[in-house]
């Protein structure tokens, strides 16, 4: 059965994702005998995919709570109780005794739960539970020979800063002999810039957006059909195109020209002698000939009427000698005039489409090189940015069969869950649907929840329709996207039919967490929106808003839920958004909600930053992105201060910096005019050590030539250390942060300094904390942060923005089928007769007059669409009071709020002015003014546990660290490492290969190693130890209870969950070698495995010794 839900707002769609887990763990499953039984590691099957971390981490913790909360239920208190009262209630109907067929006891079900929960625990990595990238990470990197992907790939997820390195390097090559060509290309796109009014500096700019295209999901398929075409090409096309346009403008105003001639010349008349003067069909003429009138302007409508004879040209009461003159020209007037009106009409759709496509042109003609080098940015450093896998493991997943794929995954999931379907792209459903397909041949549950109202991601890729086709069982009908020309459509097709046989659709329509009164209100507004402010002719919107009505619950359902609309009257440079909000704030306060009860939801960011603004200023507590940004830490910002003193101690602003801050943020003190003068001249002194000297008579004694010595990471410790940050609780979680970004950094990137200072400028706005829980604080965030959220007060202020497209907004458009010669290139020497077959546009209503209008219609109610999702999003979030606010600035040009999601509250209360309390249910209960709880853990300190012995341990690592190799000729040691890293026996040559490649090993240590290797994989009694399928876990640490780290070498788990645990030796068999493996053969057992075989490898010799 493939389950499809098709899920509301606040109806639990976690919430059931989690109980069918839990449901599928902790049921009786067929095992190989066909006997139907349970087994407490069987979660190790179940692949559960969502679309963020935080989700992926709120699904294991709630999993986790769950299993220990049941198998302890007995002995909880009426709190606990009733957190895991729901899902045990349901799993007590749903899960059955395959011997009598009746419901499960009570104590089964504990049972159960305590036996999943401890084998969960020692095997919690086996928990299948991770976004979408996460797990197509791993099937990337279970194929990286056959995608051609370096072996110690990294995942980058930055593209700003991958885009930025390929556009440096593009500008590098201009004006070298081999790169002519884009240097052509380049000089002429920054003088059509200057000519625009725009810096040639904002080229850089220019280039990143263009680059952006390449790794998105969403251009993936248009750019390989352009991929034929080189930056001359589309220049040429480019040509081509202008020329065709100046062509009709030049006709255009010849036509204009020889009419005037008839009328200034041969009739001698003047423009107002004719009828309506300047502004009739006499007038559009000579505004032609001028040039006041372009061509894409389109033709009087006084012209059409003239030439079809439904007016005249001339007055009614036109003396007779006028007359007389004009109608010697009348005839010949009258054909050029049709000529004009001829040759709009036939040119006009192949003109605007040539206007709108040259505006993107140079871009296209930029994209394959910039490609080029954000392809040679990646080969080089090993990362790879995560948007090429999806279409890198498309072919292997759909071409290779399943049990295949699983056996390199080393994991065979029988169920696949996933969560927030309406996000997921149609790359990564085609990359999900042969594992389904497969799981439904062999009967196994599958189920997808989501909610297509809460699409706000499409411009990550997202596909909303996807969910509501399967919901209606409409699987044949995707149309799934695949890589032009590929070959196995039909396999996709099949694939569809086959799954469209198993949905089962479901609704999960009840909101368990709006008061009533919102719930009516958000179904009173959707049937209005969908019953007046849709065009007739869209379809997607009623398709997406079938299911929109929500239901609340019968029993006890929460009521006393308020609905506000305020219209706030603008005048000129006022803004009333940020006192109304304040005063809504005390408002709520007065009635007894806490700050951390109310968020405040934005479209836009700035929005939200001037908000928080404001409230700050009002001393009113705040949690925005920005004070969760790292960089937003007083103690994080001395730390880079002085690290930036440390990096480059000769630069004034930097000492500047560093100084002000240790004053401010250390010793407290507000600098005066002495203060000023003692750092103005330490900055300007040119002995070097005056800034350490400056700091030592305030207190601080440090020396810069021990802080170099320290790694990054130590380096950041000591001054955290001795400026003793950690004793301000509040900087705590930034510190952390920041210590684990210096050593993700020094261990995945570099470990200098000056790279990190320069890391840190790129990362500083993107690294954040996570909302510290308790505090009593207002929440600011956008919409689309707030998916997924609840707030007893929702404060949804600037309801006012657009739902139409701006100006950046663009579609590829399909060229395939359009006969333009301009598009075509001729054959020239080796290359064939090639074209363009599609192209960016910006969406404008031009395109409505082009063969692009369909396209153009579906992204104008995709737009329109998009918006009312975000609409929808927040006004969902309420739990007991909604207040909606916007700006009404009047004019003379009319609705205020038109074409703005605005104008649906204006239609609904049929007002754009003053307040509406649109629902008021009976006022709950007083709330009672919350205790702030002051139990708080605190930290006497802050220690790092063995410095020395880290950096010893981190010595030890680089002899088997392969880019670090080269110093280290201990063959044995090499030996190690090799064994450690092959999971089977085909995998020791490109293991070798690539250590001999990297100069680590010479010729005749390769025939050693291969010669010591094949001794040991040869023998019989090795080989079950290297064979698919099993999981391998290489040096995993099991961590004790006393702190003690035990690491075998290799740790074999078979599908029969028996363990095989081989540790490499060098030297002489010694008791303590057996002693040592007996104790690593008891903690497993200890975790739950039962069968534990113990092998002890001597790498020189090639004994063999098992221990029981």
């Amino acid at each position: 059965m493939f389950t499809i839900y098709a899920a509301s707002a606040g109806s639990g769609k976690t919430f059931t994702l989690a109980k069918e887990f839990l449901k599928l763990a902790l049921s009786s499953h067929p095992n190989e005998e066909g006997l139907s039984q349970f087994s407490p590691s069987y979660f190790q099957h179940i692949l559960a995919v969502t679309f963020t971390n935080d989700a992926a981490h709120e699904m294991k913790s709630r999993i986790l709570q769950t299993l220990q909360g049941i198998s302890r239920y007995r002995t909880l208190d009426e709190m606990a109780r009733r957190k895991v009262e729901a899902y045990r209630q349901l799993l007590l109907q749903e899960i059955t005794d395959p011997q009598t067929g009746q419901p499960i006891t009570e104590a089964e079900l504990e049972k159960r739960s305590a036996q999943t929960f401890q084998v969960l625990l020692h095997q919690y990595s086996r928990l299948s539970v991770s976004t979408i990238d996460s797990f197509t990470q791993r099937v990337v990197a279970a194929f990286t020979e056959e995608l051609g992907i370096p072996y110690n790939f990294e995942v980058s997820l930055e593209s700003d800063v991958i885009v930025a390195a390929g556009v440096e390097q593009l500008l590098s090559k201009v004006g070298q002999t081999e790169f002519s060509q884009l240097t052509l290309v380049l000089e002429e796109l920054v003088a059509e810039m200057a000519d625009e009014g725009k810096s040639w500096t904002s080229l850089r700019t220019e280039l990143q957006t263009v680059g952006k295209k390449i790794l998105d999901d969403k251009h993936r398929d248009a750019l390989q059909k352009l991929s034929e075409l080189s930056a001359e090409d589309f220049w040429e096309i480019r040509r081509q195109i202008r020329q065709y346009c100046q062509c009709q403008e030049e006709e255009y105003r010849r036509l204009g020209r020889l009419a005037m001639e008839l009328i200034e010349e041969k009739a001698t008349l003047t423009i107002s002698d004719f009828n309506y003067g300047a502004t009739g069909a006499a007038g559009f003429l000579q505004k032609v000939r001028d040039g006041q009138k372009k061509f894409a302007e389109g033709v009087s409508s006084r012209l059409q009427a003239v030439i079809q004879r439904e007016q005249n040209w001339m007055k009614a009461k036109t003396p007779l000698l006028i007359l007389s003159q004009f109608e010697s020209i009348e005839a010949e007037l009258e054909v050029v005039g049709r000529e004009v009106v001829n040759l709009y009409e036939s040119q006009i759709e192949k003109y605007t489409l040539c206007q709108e496509l040259e505006k993107h042109l140079h871009k296209l003609a930029l994209l394959k090189q910039l490609s080029d080098e954000v392809k040679a940015i990646e080969d080089h450093s090993g990362q790879i940015h995560i948007s090429r896998f999806n279409q890198s493991i498309l072919n292997i997943v759909l071409e290779e069969p399943v049990p295949f794929l699983y056996e390199r995954l080393g994991e065979k999931f029988h169920h696949i869950l996933i969560d927030e379907f309406q996000d997921t792209s149609q790359l990564q459903w085609l990359n999900f649907m042969p594992l389904i397909d497969n799981s439904l041949s062999s009967s196994h549950y599958n189920l997808v929840v989501g909610d297509a109202k809460q699409s706000i991601y499409r411009f990550r890729g997202g596909e909303m329709e996807q969910l509501v086709h399967l919901h209606q069982k409409k699987g044949s009908d995707l149309s799934p996207m695949l890589p032009p020309g590929n070959t196995i459509n039909w396999n996709v097709g099949d694939r569809l039919l086959t799954i469209s046989r198993h949905l089962q659709p479901e609704v999960l329509n009840y909101n368990r967490r709006s008061c009533k009164e919102i719930v009516d209100f958000n179904n009173d507004l959707l049937k209005h929106v969908l019953d007046h402010q849709i065009r007739e002719e869209w379809q997607v919107t009623p398709r997406i808003y079938q299911t929109y009505f929500q239901k609340t619950p019968e029993v006890n359902p929460k009521c006393g839920g308020h609905v506000q609309i305020d219209f706030l009257e603008t005048e000129a440079d006022t803004e009333p958004t940020p006192a109304f909000v304040i005063n809504q704030i005390n408002a709520c306060r007065a009635e007894g909600y806490t700050y951390k009860d109310i968020a405040i939801l934005c479209r836009k960011n700035r929005h939200a930053r001037l908000l928080a603004d404001t409230l700050t200023a009002h001393r009113i507590p705040v949690i925005s992105a920005d004070s969760l940004l790292v960089s937003a830490s007083v103690a994080v910002n001395l730390v880079m201060a002085f690290l930036r003193v440390l990096d480059a101690p000769d630069q004034p602003l930097v000492k500047y910096e560093a100084a002000y801050l240790y004053l401010k943020d250390i010793q407290g003190k507000i600098p005066n005019e002495e203060i000023n003068t003692r750092i103005r001249a330490m900055v300007e002194s040119t002995d070097w050590k005056a800034f350490w000297t400056w700091l030592k008579e305030e207190g601080q004694t440090l020396e810069p030539s021990v802080l170099r010595k320290f790694g990054l990471f130590e380096l950041c410790e000591e001054l955290i250390a001795r400026f003793r940050l950690f004793d301000v609780p509040a900087q705590a979680p930034y510190l952390f942060r920041f210590l684990d970004y210096a050593q993700d950094f020094s261990v995945r990137k570099s470990g200098h300094l000056s790279d990190f200072v320069q890391d840190w400028e790129q990362q500083k706005n993107k690294l954040c904390v996570n909302t510290p829980e308790g505090s009593d604080a207002v929440t600011i965030q956008t919409i689309h942060k707030s998916k997924g959220m609840e707030y007893g007060v929702v404060l949804l202020p600037y309801a006012n923005w657009s739902f139409t497209s701006n100006q950046w907004d663009e579609i590829w458009g399909d060229l395939e089928e359009v006969e333009l010669e301009e598009l075509q290139l001729p054959e020239s020497g080796e290359r064939q007769l090639r074209r363009l077959r599609t192209a960016p546009f910006s969406v404008t209503q031009k395109l409505a007059q082009t063969h692009l209008k369909a396209e153009y219609e579906r992204e104008t109610e995709q737009t329109f669409l998009d918006n009312l999702n975000l609409l929808y999003v927040a006004l969902t979030r309420a739990v007991e009071r909604l207040y909606v606010s916007m700006e009404v600035k009047r004019s003379k040009k009319g609705e205020p709020l038109k074409d703005t999601v605005g104008q649906f509250f204006v239609s609904y209360v049929d007002s754009d002015e003053g307040q509406h309390i649109v629902r008021q249910g009976n006022l709950p209960k007083p709330r009672p003014v919350s205790v702030k709880d002051d139990t708080t853990i605190s930290i006497e300190n802050v220690i790092t546990v063995r410095r020395e012995s880290m950096r010893l341990r981190r010595q030890k690592d680089r002899l088997t660290e392969w880019d670090t190799f080269t110093s280290q000729k201990d063959w044995a040691n090499k030996a190690h490492a090799v064994m450690r890293e092959i999971r089977t026996p085909e995998d020791v040559p490109n293991v070798i290969d690539r250590m001999q490649k990297r100069g680590l090993i010479d010729e005749s240590q390769v025939i050693l190693l291969r010669e010591a290797i094949e001794r040991v994989l040869s023998r019989e009694e090795m080989k079950p130890y290297f064979e698919l399928p099993a999981e391998f876990l290489s040096q995993q640490e099991i961590l004790m209870p006393n702190g003690d780290i035990l690491r075998p070498d290799r740790v074999v788990i078979r599908p029969d969950q028996s363990i095989a645990i081989l540790d490499y030796k060098t030297g002489q068999i010694r008791e303590s070698h057996r002693d040592q493996m007996k104790s690593y053969a008891r903690r497993y057992r200890e975790m739950g495995y039962t069968k534990v075989e113990g092998w002890i490898v001597y790498l020189e010799t090639g004994e063999i010794v098992s221990v029981k």
